[in-house]
């Protein structure tokens, strides 16, 4: 999520200071037939944890999380189409 880093600059730009970030998915996929030429697989959901460390208000970091949830091709290709969960924590604490 690359557009994680163009939003931080565009954030720090409005006085609003993120120190650090990083991004976590965890894709729930399972696989039928292993190892047989049958071999076929889907993808139940994905979990997305955008993991902020700022003293910024949680608002600003909900709106910048979204915005960079937004910008993201791949989410937006399957969005809808397959469930997902998306959280957002600050300093440690779930905010959405």
């Amino acid at each position: 999520m690359s557009q994680l880093t163009a939003n931080k600059m565009y954030y720090q730009k409005q006085g609003i200071n993120i120190h650090d970030f990083r991004v976590e998915h965890q894709f729930d996929y399972q696989q039928e037939n292993f190892m047989t030429p049958t071999m076929k697989g889907h993808l139940d959901g994905v979990i997305t944890r955008v993991i902020v460390t700022s003293d910024a208000a949680k608002e600003s970091l909900t709106d910048y999380a979204k915005q960079a949830l937004a910008m993201c091709f791949a989410g937006e290709g399957i969005k809808n189409k397959t469930e997902m969960e998306s959280n957002i924590y600050l300093n440690g604490e779930v905010v959405k």
